[in-house]
């Protein structure tokens, strides 16, 4: 059984006008931005305990994000698992709750040996963002067989997710970009972030924080801009915004993600 998903590959994409005024931090990726994030993923299952002997998967993951514009594309591909109807659930990287994506039917697929492989289209339910999806699994009903973890890309895996949003204000005078890249292949998960905001008070020491959080401080230069490269202490992959504060805990500005 074959499901297409309409989606747009990664590319560099440059960022749109939008309202220049400070939102609420919705907590998930791909939620509501003032930008383009981008998330591409091309991940092998690993084959759990009751998994029968050889099964395999690998999921294909395509989102974009246009100022809460969706575009997505899921498809799962599975050799070594008997025909019939699985189960296909996700993890988020929100909260940590485990949500539904639907079924799969393995039917009149192809194969040597009589292993069945077939390849599959999953819909994404449209209250569930893709970006904020942090693992894919394949269950019989009662027990998972092959999940595909796009925080990590275990073995020649690999998940990409770029964004580029707009800095937002109160303050009509401040303008930045903000940018946030995570690259997860072999297990291993690298990333970096760069901030730059204009207009801001001049010489001025601000808070940043990230989720709410406060992770540093940084001072404006005497012509009121600020360059943030790193937030320490801070996994890229749960980033949903960044903020800078002033001493009466205002926001004056703000990127969401």
């Amino acid at each position: 059984m074959k499901i297409k998903l309409l989606g747009i590959c990664l590319a560099a994409a440059t960022m749109i006008a939008g309202i220049n005024a400070v939102a609420d931090d919705d907590h998930k990726q791909g939620g509501s931005i003032n930008g383009v994030e981008n998330l591409q993923v091309l991940v092998r299952f690993v084959a759990t305990s009751n998994a029968p002997a050889g099964a395999t998967g690998v999921l294909r993951l395509k989102a974009h994000n246009r100022t809460n514009t969706n575009t997505t594309e899921m498809r799962i591909t599975t050799r070594g698992l008997a025909e019939g109807t699985y189960d296909v659930t996700a993890t988020l990287k929100s909260d940590g709750s485990t949500v539904s994506l639907g079924q799969i039917t393995l039917t009149n697929g192809t194969g040597t040996n009589f292993v069945l492989q077939s390849e599959s289209e999953v819909e994404i339910p449209a209250d569930i963002s893709a970006l904020d999806i942090a693992s894919v699994t394949i269950s019989d009903g009662s027990n998972p067989l092959l999940v595909a973890n796009i925080l990590t890309a275990p073995g020649n895996s690999v998940s990409i997710l770029t964004s580029r949003v707009r800095v937002t204000s109160d303050d009509p005078d401040v303008r930045g970009t903000a940018v946030l890249r995570t690259f997860a292949h072999k297990g291993l998960q690298r990333g970096n972030f760069l901030l730059v905001a204009r207009g801001l008070a001049p010489s001025t020491t601000f808070h940043v924080f990230v989720n709410d959080t406060e992770v540093s401080t940084v001072k404006s230069s005497s012509r009121g801009a600020v360059l943030i490269r790193r937030l320490p202490g801070t996994d890229l992959t749960t980033v949903t915004s960044v903020q800078l504060r002033d001493d009466t805990s205002t926001t004056v500005a703000e990127a969401d993600f």
